[in-house]
């Protein structure tokens, strides 16, 4: 099949706007079960995505990650090495060259409102799902009790137990433990709370002071 534009990707990746879906536009050459070559449609790059993102721990991105592939192709109106910055811009995840061959540049969603951190990034969104459904995994244990003057305390103190091991796994970076608040809402208990995802390390500023350093003896 014919490979979407520059301008049917970004309008596609603009469609989706979800920080739940990355979008892909490559074909792979990857070698096949007879060892012979074979370009894959770039739905089959995405499984491989997929498979390299759940196969990984919770935290890690795909950024600068390499893909078992042979080659990239894309329509000829995209150049991922010198179109890189407007592709990241539109919410596109692809793969540009790097030292050791093909690596994925960003691991980014299609998510666009605005310039949330967390949204965009692929593994911080994970990072938050999974910290989010850990603690409701945990708390719904208690679905099904009776309510007593101690369970608000009950549920608080769960709250942080889990939040607490999940800094440790390397899940979530941190959360705010005075932030952790259990509402009595009769048959229903409200927990609120701040936490940080991890975030990839996306870029590193290096500044030098250039100076004169006499050498002594």
């Amino acid at each position: 099949a014919e490979l979407e534009s520059k301008s049917q990707v970004i309008a596609r990746a603009k469609g989706l706007n979800s920080r739940h879906v990355s979008f892909v536009f490559q074909a792979v050459d990857v070698f096949g079960p007879t060892g012979a070559v074979e370009r894959l449609e770039p739905y089959f790059f995405a499984v491989i995505v997929a498979a390299m993102q759940a196969g990984s721990e919770v935290g890690p991105p795909l950024t600068r990650k390499i893909p078992n592939v042979l080659d990239a192709h894309q329509a000829a109106t995209i150049q991922p090495d010198t179109d890189t910055n407007s592709l990241l811009q539109n919410g596109l995840l692809f793969m540009t060259t790097g030292r050791l061959g093909l690596r994925i540049e960003r691991s980014l969603t299609t998510y666009l409102t605005d310039d949330n951190p967390i949204f965009s990034e692929l593994s911080s969104n994970e990072s938050m799902n999974t910290s989010i459904r850990d603690l409701r995994q945990n708390l719904d244990t208690l679905i099904g009790d009776p309510t007593r003057v101690t369970t608000a305390k009950v549920i608080a103190s769960i709250t942080k137990s889990r939040l607490r091991n999940q800094v440790g796994a390397g899940i979530i970076k941190a959360f705010n433990e005075q932030s952790v608040t259990v509402t009595d809402l009769g048959d229903t208990f409200r927990v609120n709370y701040e936490i940080a995802p991890t975030e990839p390390i996306n870029f590193i500023q290096v500044a030098a002071t250039v100076t004169r350093i006499s050498s002594s003896v």
